[in-house]
């Protein structure tokens, strides 16, 4: 079963690398870079080693990417949809895209991502229910916030007393939300 899971990982791992040659070459990036990608150690752990779902997740980003270049809007938002069923991370990029794109793509954007995500998660799971479930616990059971959330745990005990994960965790989601928002924002008026 494992050996069978390992077979799956390797041949998205071969999928990921033609997509990342299409990109490349999509964006005139000489080819040799692949290189990079391919042989370096913490990839290869983690996605056949360690079994990890990035491996599914890159799959849809580099789709994403592809559909972006190519001005399939579509293409690109299965490739963001299917990223985001495998990791909640993606989800950083869409306030950047509605910013970034002409009106057209920003609508389509919107539409077809408000279209497949919760079909997805309907999917897999049964119920948006199970999904918002899953994302509490994320933000208000697990220590998943890393470094910044340990040294502000770290403080509540100091200052309050209790492990203040039940609204350290929104609130710290609530900080980096409006700062992905602002650097979204900010990118735009930079570049545009």
């Amino acid at each position: 079963r494992v050996i069978t899971l390992r077979l799956v990982y390797i041949g998205f791992d071969m999928f990921n690398l033609y997509l990342l040659m299409r990109l490349l070459a999509l964006y005139d990036i000489g080819e040799h870079w692949l290189i990079l990608y391919a042989f370096h150690p913490l990839v290869v752990m983690e996605f056949v080693g360690n079994l990890h779902l990035e491996v599914f997740m890159l799959t849809g980003l580099l789709v994403f990417g592809i559909g972006l270049k190519e001005k399939r809007p579509g293409l690109a938002i299965v490739g963001l949809t299917f990223a985001i069923h495998m990791k909640l991370l993606p989800v950083i990029l869409i306030p950047y895209l509605i910013l970034r794109h002409r009106r057209g793509l920003q609508i389509s954007i919107v539409a077809l991502f408000v279209a497949f995500v919760p079909f997805g998660y309907l999917l897999f799971t049964g119920t948006l229910e199970n999904w918002m479930e899953s994302i509490s616990y994320y933000n208000q059971l697990f220590e998943f916030n890393g470094s910044v959330y340990l040294l502000f745990r770290d403080l509540g005990f100091l200052i309050f007393g209790y492990n203040t994960i039940s609204w350290l965790g929104p609130l710290l989601n609530l900080i980096a939300a409006g700062l992905i928002l602002y650097f979204s924002f900010f990118y735009r008026y930079q570049k545009g």
